[in-house]
């Protein structure tokens, strides 16, 4: 169940507030504390740690922390300077390595089966996004392979079985794979969370990023390349 934590009316105290200022414990705390620190006039690169065991939230409060450090740096800036653009880039990278990344879990419906440093970069000495780089490391590649029982595999390949085109499907020969041995679970379902659906966020965020058709179908081949394999 989700509670009325987070939201516009919720972050507005805290993108309010001064360093000093007593507010409640809040993710919004952390990141506007990190955010006011490096605008300080000796100010330096910040660094915000989130960890905790599986199931912990570690993923979904990496996203709160970067949407308040987005919607923040939006602040008094002007629509043409094209800062909601790259904001939107930077926030979208989330669901696509979620897609590819991320795998029901007996824990957790959506756990990150890989580590992530993002760097946010903004503008020196001010507040604007100016970009984001993302680097990745230690992608459970074992699971690809073999998942313990009740969970699955990774989200990407349930996505493109439920949402691929009629065309797509004959292209890349899926009747093949829905028996595939790497899908072993594909009974297993997330609760409350239709693949079909995901797979459009998916697409979306890819378009959102600036990745071409031909770029999709290239990542698209080689998940569909990967199942195939898995029969050999």
């Amino acid at each position: 169940k989700e509670m009325n934590l987070y939201g516009k009316k919720q972050m507005t105290p805290y993108m309010n507030s001064q360093l000093g200022d007593i507010l409640p414990p809040h993710a919004y705390a952390t990141a506007h504390r990190a955010f006011l620190s490096m605008l300080e006039k000796d100010g330096r690169n910040q660094s915000i740690l989130v960890s905790g065991e599986s199931g912990a939230g570690k993923t979904v409060t990496t996203k709160i922390v970067m949407d308040y450090l987005t919607k923040i740096s939006q602040r008094g800036q002007k629509s043409e300077q094209g800062g909601g653009g790259i904001c939107d880039r930077v926030l979208q990278t989330n669901p696509l390595l979620e897609s590819l990344g991320n795998a029901m879990t007996r824990r957790n419906d959506n756990s990150s089966r890989f580590g992530k440093l993002i760097q946010l970069k903004f503008e020196e000495g001010k507040s604007r996004l100016i970009g984001a780089n993302v680097d990745t490391y230690l992608l459970e590649k074992a699971r690809v392979v073999r998942q313990g029982s009740g969970e699955r595999n990774f989200h990407i390949f349930y996505e493109l079985m439920e949402g691929a085109t009629d065309k797509q499907k004959r292209d890349w020969n899926m009747e093949l794979a829905e028996e595939s041995r790497l899908l072993c679970n594909e009974g297993v379902r997330r609760r409350d969370i239709s693949d079909k659906a995901q797979f459009q966020k998916t697409l979306e965020a890819m378009d959102v990023v600036g990745l071409s058709a031909e770029e999709r179908d290239r990542i698209f081949r080689v998940v569909m390349a990967v199942l195939h394999l898995g029969d050999v």
